[in-house]
């Protein structure tokens, strides 16, 4: 949530995120330009570098998502693997600071667990 501090918490859109994992539309009701910031993909290095990662089981390209980032790294200090986020985002070509302006409407969605199940954090335009 610190990576974007203008950027206010949609119960509506988390309860929306709480039951996605993978799959987003395009829009919402209520919400437009759907931003699903727990699939974006990470480099490859990023998993080989986690203790006990087993890339032969992780091959198929959901496994460089940031939720499987974050899954494959329970446990470990928050602040880096939040850190994540900016570096998806970056590395799919999205740049963090849009989502600054005020003006433009937008909220997060996010459903967190640091457990065996997927975390799910995404960002869309509320439209009313």
């Amino acid at each position: 949530m610190k990576k974007f501090p203008n950027v206010p918490v949609s119960f509506a859109l988390s309860k929306y995120a709480g039951q996605r994992f993978d799959l987003f539309p395009t829009s919402i009701d209520g919400f437009t330009d759907i931003v699903p910031i727990s699939t974006l993909k990470l480099p490859a290095a990023d998993f080989t570098a986690i203790p006990n990662y087993y890339s032969s089981v992780y091959t198929k390209s959901f496994s460089q998502q940031l939720q499987w980032y974050w899954a494959l790294t329970l446990g470990q200090p928050v602040g880096p693997r939040a850190d994540k986020v900016v570096e998806a985002m970056q590395f799919n070509g999205i740049d963090p600071a849009q989502f600054d302006d005020a003006t433009a409407n937008w909220k997060i969605g996010v459903n967190l667990n640091d457990g065996s199940s997927f975390s799910t954090f995404i960002l869309a335009k509320q439209t009313d």
